[in-house]
């Protein structure tokens, strides 16, 4: 108990900054309308972004899981500094690259960066909690974060967009100055103490941390399917992150306006967090494991069947079904990893995800380019449709399994 006291006392500042390093590194002034700055301001295709859009998910993969792996065994606050840094150079590139090449390679950088971040933010904050006795506030305190990150994706959406109209590359350079001040807020965790040091010399503990997450807990364990089943659903999220713009474009809505779509969006992000504690404490986990894919399909229908009053209804459920599946998935994947694996897990886990991005992104740039986007959007409905079923059956079979494997 002393220790536990100890921990909390130490560790508890971490819990603040957790939230402040997100908030700043949330203000992506560009999101509402980066696809939109690379079709008008760059003169790029769509086929051509996801071209670019696949080498960003190429250098995802191929520095994911190593960079998980460095988080694990040098620490998660030097991985945060890090991946912090690589995406405000990367952001910054993004905005000020004169050529192809070198915005290829802002893209590049801004990978990179990613993969620092992805898993270690939530592995210190999980290890933080589990040091001070609170690992249980888990999937609350990430549900709130998740909330925080949208409110200021809906502020920034507000102000990006008309800054876009005025010039596309002003909320690119300005998002990069929030980009330094989260570099700066990393400094001031504090890392959690290793609860399960992998033992060896750090070399050769890489490669049994790169082993033991593969074989162990992926390729030979149940993670294989929950893995699946969380990509299949955050690869809709994300292809119609890469779609959206283009699409409300052609259906009429001025660029200027795309901040106030994406402020609702946003909003129903921040209503979708705050709902997830109680959400998860009154429906059974079971029910959820078939009602998140089933949502899905049925507001992927009205996107290429109905008028824009049933897009934009349709577009704003589906943020608030993914506002309470991350916090979900996150924490059922956090729940059966070992300690001394989560960073690298994590990676695997957003790995995945990009992995199958690297086809899809430039197929359906390609789609809608060649065929129009209510075809494209059909394909990804019924693409999804065939995809999840035979994953949801397996998944929740895994996940009896696993929460069998919790109780005392």
């Amino acid at each position: 108990m002393t220790d536990i006291n100890n921990n909390a006392k130490n560790l508890s500042i971490n819990i603040p900054i957790f939230f402040i390093q997100k908030a700043l590194s949330s203000v992506f002034l560009w999101a509402p309308v980066w696809v939109i700055y690379l079709q008008q301001y760059r003169q790029i295709s769509l086929a051509e972004i996801g071209l670019l859009e696949a080498a960003f998910a190429i250098t995802w993969i191929l520095c994911e899981v190593p960079t998980g792996a460095f988080a694990d065994l040098y620490g998660r606050k030097q991985s945060l500094i890090i991946g912090h840094t690589l995406y405000t150079v990367g952001i910054l590139g993004f905005g000020l690259a004169p050529n192809f090449p070198l915005l290829a390679l802002a893209y590049i950088t801004w990978s990179i960066g990613f993969t620092f971040l992805s898993g270690s933010g939530t592995a210190l904050l999980y290890d933080t909690l589990k040091s001070m006795g609170r690992e249980d506030e888990y999937a609350k305190i990430l549900g709130r974060s998740s909330s925080l990150r949208h409110s200021m994706y809906a502020i920034s959406g507000l102000i990006g967009a008309p800054l876009a109209a005025i010039d596309l590359s002003w909320p690119i350079l300005i998002s990069a100055l929030f980009g330094f001040l989260s570099v700066v807020a990393v400094f001031f965790f504090k890392e959690p103490p290793k609860i399960q040091p992998v033992s060896s010399t750090q070399w050769s503990a890489y490669w049994v941390v790169m082993k033991e997450s593969l074989l162990q807990n992926i390729i030979q364990g149940p993670l294989r399917s929950v893995f699946l089943y969380g990509t299949g659903i955050m690869l809709v999220c994300s292809l119609l992150n890469f779609l959206i713009q283009p699409f409300l474009v052609e259906q009429g809505v001025p660029i200027a306006m795309l901040g106030v779509v994406f402020f609702a969006f946003s909003m129903f992000r921040v209503i979708g967090g705050f709902l997830v504690p109680r959400i998860l404490k009154h429906v059974k986990e079971n029910a959820l494991i078939f009602i998140f894919p089933i949502i899905i399909v049925c507001l992927l229908i009205p996107l290429w069947t109905l008028p824009i009053a049933f897009i934009i209804f349709s577009l704003i459920a589906m943020e608030f079904v993914f506002a309470i599946f991350e916090p979900f998935i996150g924490a059922k994947i956090q729940r059966a990893t070992p300690d001394n694996l989560r960073a690298t897990v994590g990676s695997f886990y957003s790995l995945f995800e990009h992995a199958f991005l690297i086809p899809l992104q430039p197929l359906s740039g390609w789609v809608v380019d060649r065929f129009g986007f209510s075809r494209a959007l059909l394909a990804m409905t019924l693409g999804f449709a065939g995809f999840i079923m035979p994953i949801t059956k397996r998944f929740k079979i895994v996940s009896k399994t696993l929460n069998s494997s919790e109780e005392p």
